[in-house]
C-alpha cells in the first residue's frame, strides 16, 4: 500500500520452507538494495543462519518506511546451501505525501450596527498524493472567535473539508478591531507536526471615507480656465456611504457624480477648476460632508496666477536676393519671459517672405523657440513684409508681436541678339553663325546649359564662353554650326537655360539643306571648216546652276592645240546663275581637228567636244 514519507507501512512476513529430503542451512538473511527505505526486523527474524529440518519453516518481516517520494524498489537476499544457491525476494513501496492548504488565507467579517455577524467558511484541502491526518483545529486566543468544522481526522488526497468561523457579538460602542488565529496541526509534507494558520479579524461595519488625492495644486494663467484635475472619492468601507454635501471654498469651482448614497467599494470623480482674476496665490478647499466618523473631509487645494510675456527678436530682418530665388532661413526667436504658459495662436507673414516656425502650441516659462524666414522675391526692387506672431501675451489673448522684413530682390535679364537664324548649306557642307547673349538686368546672369533640340537637332552644333555668370552690363556669344544631312527645311531651337525670368531663352533654327545642279547650254560645238592659220568667228556655251545650293567651280580647262577657250565663270557660281565659256577654233592643219573643255566642280565634272576642218 501507498506508504506517506517520515511513517512506516506495517510489517509483511517472508516464510521460508525446506522442501527437500536433506538439512537445509540457511545463511544471514540482509536488505541486498535500497536498505534506505526499507528494513528488516530484527525481532521477527527466525530464518538467519536457521538449519531447516525437512518440511519445517523460518520467517522474517520487512517494513516500508520511505525517505523520499515515488516508487521504491528493494530485494532480500536469504543465502542457504540448497541447489540454486541464495533466493532473492524483490520489495516494491510507493511513497506519497500529505500537502494541506487553507482558502481563503486571511478572514474578515464584518458586524452591522445593530445586526449580527454572518459566518465565514475556511476550507481545508489535501493537495497532495497520501493521507493526510488532521491533528488539531482550534482558534487562538478564542475569546471573539470559535470554529467548527466537518473535517476528518484523516483526508484522502485531494479531498476537503469547511471550517466555520463565528464573530462574537460586537458592542455597539466597541470600535477595537478583534484579531485572532484560526490554527490547524498536521502531518504535512513528511512532518510530524505541521502547522497551517488563518489571521481572523472582525469589525463593526461602518462606511469609511477615502481619497486618491489629498490636495490639488493649479499654475494658470489670469483669466483663463483651467483644465479639470479630478480625484477619486471612494466607499471603502463595508456599508453604504451617506453623502450630504459637496462644496468648494475659496476661488475654485467643483463639479461631481457623486450619488447621494455610494455602495461599499464603489467611487466618485469630484473635479476641480480654477480662473484667476488677479495675480498671486490662492488657497482653498473641497469640503465633503458625509455619514463617516471623520467627516467632514477637506482636500486643499492651491492656485497660483499666473501671465505670459512674449518677446520677439530681433525686430528687424534683411534679405538679398534674384527674383524667384529663395534664401537661406534666417532666425528669429520668441521668447516666454513671463511665469505662465505662452499660448501661440499663430505664426504668420506678409509679402514675399514665408516663416518656418519651430514652436510649440503653448510655450513654457523661460523657454524660447525659433521661427526661421526665408525670402522669395517675385518682383523686383525692395520688398517689405512682417512677422506676426499672436498669442495670449500679458494675458490679452490675440495678443499680436511684429518683426518688420525688408528685402532686395535682383533681376538678372537675358537679351539675345535674335531670336531666329536662318542657315543654308549644301549636303555635306557646313555654315556658322553667331548669337550675342547680352546681361541687361542687375544681377550676373548664371547660364546653366545650353542645349539643342527639335527634329533635325542632330544637323547642328554649338559652341560658346557663356557658361557661368555674365555680370550685368556683360555679353558672351553662342556660334551655331548647320551641316545638313538631308535636302530640304532642317529645322531646330536653341535652348539657354538661365537664371532669368522664364528660366530659358529660345532661338529658332531655320536651316535648309542644299545641292547645287550645273547644266551646259550644249554638249559640243562645231567650227566648220576654215583656212589654215585663220582663226573663226568665237563661239559660247552657258553654264547654268539649276540647283539651290552654290556651285564651286574648281577650274576649266580645254584640250587640243586648234582650240583657244575663254570664259566669265569664277570660282562660285550661286543658285540660279549663269557664266559663259567662249572658245575660237584656229586650224593648224588641214582636215578635221577636234578637242574638248572640261569643267571641275563640286558637283563632279562636265564636258562639251569642239570639232572642226582645217582647209
Amino acid at each position: 500500500d501507498p506508504t506517506n514519507l517520515s511513517s512506516a507501512s506495517l510489517p509483511q512476513s517472508v516464510t521460508v520452507t525446506s522442501t527437500g529430503s536433506g538439512l537445509l542451512a540457511m545463511g544471514q538473511v540482509d536488505l541486498r538494495a535500497d536498505a534506505q527505505n526499507f528494513s528488516l526486523d530484527p525481532a521477527n527474524n527466525t530464518c538467519g543462519n536457521a538449519a531447516l529440518e525437512p518440511g519445517s519453516t523460518c520467517y522474517f518481516q520487512v517494513k516500508f518506511q520511505p525517505r523520499s517520494l515515488g516508487t521504491h524498489t528493494g530485494s532480500v537476499a536469504i543465502p542457504n546451501d540448497a541447489i540454486g544457491g541464495a533466493q532473492l525476494v524483490t520489495l516494491n513501496g510507493q511513497a506519497t505525501a500529505a500537502l494541506a492548504a487553507l482558502s481563503p488565507p486571511a478572514v474578515a467579517i464584518y458586524q452591522p450596527l445593530n445586526g449580527t455577524a454572518s459566518p465565514a467558511t475556511v476550507t481545508l484541502t489535501n493537495n497532495g498524493s497520501g493521507l493526510l491526518e488532521i491533528k488539531l483545529i482550534t482558534i487562538k486566543p478564542g475569546a471573539f472567535f470559535s470554529q467548527s468544522n466537518n473535517c476528518p481526522q484523516f483526508m484522502p488526497a485531494q479531498s476537503s473539508c469547511q471550517i466555520t468561523v463565528s464573530l462574537s457579538q460586537i458592542g455597539p460602542s466597541d470600535t477595537l478591531a478583534k484579531a485572532e488565529t484560526l490554527i490547524v496541526q498536521d502531518d504535512a509534507a513528511g512532518n510530524p507536526v505541521s502547522t497551517e494558520t488563518v489571521p481572523l479579524t472582525g469589525n463593526l461595519a461602518q462606511p469609511l471615507t477615502s481619497f486618491n488625492r489629498q490636495e490639488l495644486a493649479f499654475a494658470q494663467n489670469v483669466g483663463t480656465l483651467s483644465p479639470p484635475a479630478t480625484f477619486m472619492l471612494v466607499n471603502t468601507g463595508q456599508v453604504p456611504l451617506h453623502l450630504s454635501d459637496i462644496h468648494e471654498d475659496g476661488d475654485f469651482s467643483q463639479t461631481n457624480n457623486c450619488p447621494p448614497v455610494l455602495a461599499p467599494g464603489a467611487g466618485c470623480a469630484i473635479n476641480v477648476t480654477f480662473v484667476p482674476s488677479t495675480l498671486g496665490e490662492r488657497d482653498g478647499y473641497i469640503v465633503v460632508v458625509d455619514d463617516s466618523l471623520d467627516s467632514p473631509h477637506r482636500i486643499a487645494i492651491t492656485g497660483v496666477a499666473t501671465v505670459p510675456s512674449a518677446q520677439l527678436g530681433p525686430g528687424r530682418l534683411t534679405f538679398t536676393s534674384n527674383v524667384g530665388v529663395g534664401t537661406p532661413a534666417q532666425s528669429i526667436n520668441l521668447v516666454n519671459r513671463g511665469n505662465g504658459p505662452l499660448t501661440i495662436a499663430g505664426i504668420a507673414t506678409t509679402g514675399d517672405f514665408q516663416a518656418q516656425p519651430h514652436c510649440p502650441s503653448t510655450l513654457l516659462p523661460g523657454i524660447a523657440c525659433s521661427i526661421g524666414i526665408t525670402f522669395n522675391p517675385q518682383g523686383a526692387g525692395s520688398r517689405h513684409g512682417s512677422l506676426l506672431v499672436s498669442d495670449d501675451s500679458n494675458g490679452l489673448p490675440g495678443s499680436q508681436q511684429a518683426v518688420l522684413l525688408d528685402g532686395i530682390a535682383h533681376l538678372p535679364v537675358a537679351a539675345l541678339s535674335t531670336t531666329s537664324l536662318t542657315l543654308a548649306a549644301n549636303l555635306s557642307g557646313s555654315v556658322a553663325q553667331s548669337i550675342t547673349v547680352s546681361n541687361t538686368g542687375d544681377a550676373p546672369l548664371n547660364i546653366r546649359a545650353i542645349g539643342i533640340s527639335g527634329p533635325a537637332s542632330g544637323d547642328y552644333g554649338q559652341s560658346t564662353n557663356c557658361l557661368g555668370a555674365v555680370r550685368p552690363g556683360g555679353s558672351c556669344a553662342v556660334s551655331v554650326r548647320f551641316t545638313p544631312h538631308g535636302y530640304g527645311a532642317r529645322g531646330a531651337t536653341l535652348t539657354i537655360y538661365d537664371n532669368g525670368p522664364g528660366g530659358a531663352q529660345s532661338v529658332v533654327l531655320n536651316g535648309t539643306g542644299t545641292l547645287p545642279r550645273p547644266l551646259l547650254s550644249a554638249t559640243y560645238l562645231n567650227f566648220g571648216g576654215d583656212r589654215v592659220g585663220s582663226p573663226t568667228a568665237p563661239q559660247s556655251i552657258v553654264l547654268f546652276n539649276a540647283g539651290n545650293g552654290a556651285l564651286a567651280i574648281n577650274g576649266i580647262s580645254a584640250s587640243g592645240v586648234d582650240f583657244n577657250m575663254a570664259t566669265t565663270c569664277g570660282p562660285r557660281l550661286d543658285a540660279g546663275a549663269s557664266c559663259r565659256i567662249t572658245v575660237t577654233f584656229l586650224p593648224r592643219a588641214s582636215g578635221p581637228r577636234s578637242g574638248l573643255v572640261t569643267v571641275v566642280d563640286s558637283a563632279g565634272s562636265q564636258q562639251f567636244t569642239l570639232s572642226g576642218v582645217g582647209t
